[in-house]
């Protein structure tokens, strides 16, 4: 199972990577670091489930640089509009730390941004999981979705 994992936070990808390799057996995680590199990735490559951090940088950050890089708060949504524009019909999970996102009056709980992304997008969005470096409660619901897809694949061979 190919899996593509789109976040900027290398402790945190890292974390969900060991945690996806320790529950399932046979799985390729792939880790792209900004907006730009997650959609290369996905028009060269085909995918069985991406995962996706719903805040990223446009590209990638060098973390020993002083460079500016525009930081896009939705930059998950702005990946499934494009998925969606080129026809990509890959699940998608969305793996976010944060109760709220967004600033001022564009914030959004992560309750109502679940229901939106679900309206938009249907069945392609199977959920969000709220990570949390001090808890293993979203290894299940994270491994849950995967099997999901793993499963549905399976069955439709």
């Amino acid at each position: 199972m190919k899996i593509l994992y789109i976040e900027d936070e290398l402790d945190k990808a890292n974390q969900v990577k060991m945690a996806i390799t320790n529950y399932l057996n046979d799985v390729d995680v792939c880790i792209k670091m900004s907006y730009t590199t997650g959609i290369i990735a996905i028009k060269k490559n085909c995918y069985d489930v991406i995962l996706i951090d719903m805040s990223l940088p446009l590209y990638d950050v060098k973390y020993d640089s002083d460079e500016d890089n525009d930081f896009e708060t939705f930059a998950g949504i702005d990946i499934m509009k494009e998925m969606d524009r080129i026809g990509n019909k890959t699940a998608v999970i969305v793996i976010t730390a944060f109760d709220v996102l967004g600033k001022n009056d564009k914030q959004v709980n992560i309750k109502q941004l679940d229901k939106d992304i679900k309206n938009e997008f249907g069945n392609q969005y199977l959920g969000i999981v709220q990570y949390d470096s001090s808890s293993l409660e979203w290894h299940q619901i994270l491994i849950n979705y995967i099997k999901k897809v793993h499963d549905e694949n399976i069955t439709s061979r």
